[in-house]
């Protein structure tokens, strides 16, 4: 049934392999007045925090946070990540709700309870029926995600595995010192996040209440792409509506600003960044779900001529 026609708040979830798009994405779903969004909260993940391993990443490590991590969920307790992330969640829908005691112990059932409940009266308040969830790791806790929502629907962005993985490595260059830092100035953890998170894309793909597009569509036909989000949601065809930075991006994110400017084919970071040795590893590494991809989700005929 259209969501359009129910007083429901759907929710919907925007994932993919980190810089493959999904801001661009939420973008532009968000300028849809029905559809109302916040910038990342990671809170599906660290509600999970104890599964991070599906990210291609090691398991939380074995001090006092790493233990929590994994005995809270057996105990049907919150991760202290899962309070920390829904305490900023809430403070930036609504500065005057009362915020859960960090330091607390907290049920799992009171903390995802309260994260969906304040989400969903934060689209109420904007008139919304669409509550838009982007978290690109999110892609890795889908079947946990449908246990929670089960009417739930999920837009993948899929990019091509070099170009996502010159877009890794670029922000580790550009932002050492923030996450992208860390992680992804080593080529073999770029590598594994996208076929981590292209793999677990493509297992959805024929699956109801989900849509996949291909970043290389999206750069070349964006209406087109977004009238097949505002379809595949079931929301009417309506006038647009401005975006407030806020809405995608908080301020320390300035790896995100140039989500705002026109859209068009992004610079051949992968000839620039890598040597023809760097090149031929990265190709080598992603040719076994590049090709899954061609075959499952090919270009756009234009694309492809």
């Amino acid at each position: 049934m259209a969501v359009s026609m129910k007083n429901e708040i759907l929710f919907c979830f925007l994932v993919g392999c980190p810089r493959s798009g999904t801001s661009l994405l939420q973008r532009l779903l968000a300028e849809h007045p029905k559809v109302a969004t916040l910038p990342e909260t990671h809170f599906y993940r660290d509600l999970n925090f104890h599964l991070r391993s599906r990210e291609g990443g090691s398991q939380p490590n074995n001090g006092l946070g790493g233990i929590r991590s994994r005995i809270f969920p057996r105990v049907g307790l919150a991760t202290p990540n899962a309070v920390s992330r829904l305490n900023t969640t809430l403070k930036e829908i609504d500065a005057n709700i009362e915020l859960l005691n960090a330091k607390g112990l907290h049920s799992f059932n009171k903390v995802l309870g309260l994260y969906k409940a304040q989400l969903t009266r934060f689209a109420r308040r904007q008139g919304a029926l669409v509550i838009l969830e982007k978290t690109p790791d999110h892609v890795n806790y889908i079947d946990r995600i449908t246990t929670y929502h089960p009417a739930a629907k999920f837009i993948h962005i899929v990019r091509n595995g070099k170009d996502a993985i010159a877009s890794l490595h670029d922000a580790s260059i550009r932002f050492p010192q923030t996450h992208w830092g860390p992680r992804y100035s080593n080529l073999e953890n770029c590598c594994a996040r996208w076929n981590n998170a292209t793999n677990d894309s493509l297992r959805y793909l024929s699956a109801p209440n989900h849509l996949h597009i291909r970043f290389e569509n999206l750069v070349l036909a964006p209406d087109e792409a977004k009238n097949q989000m505002i379809s595949f949601l079931e929301l009417p065809l309506d006038n647009t509506k401005d975006v407030a930075t806020s809405e995608v991006i908080r301020p320390e994110e300035s790896w995100k600003n140039d989500v705002f400017a026109p859209i068009k084919k992004p610079a051949d970071k992968f000839s620039h960044l890598f040597d023809d040795n760097q090149q031929a590893y990265i190709l080598n590494q992603v040719t076994q779900i590049q090709q899954k991809v061609e075959t499952l989700l090919p270009l756009s005929s234009t694309q492809s001529n």
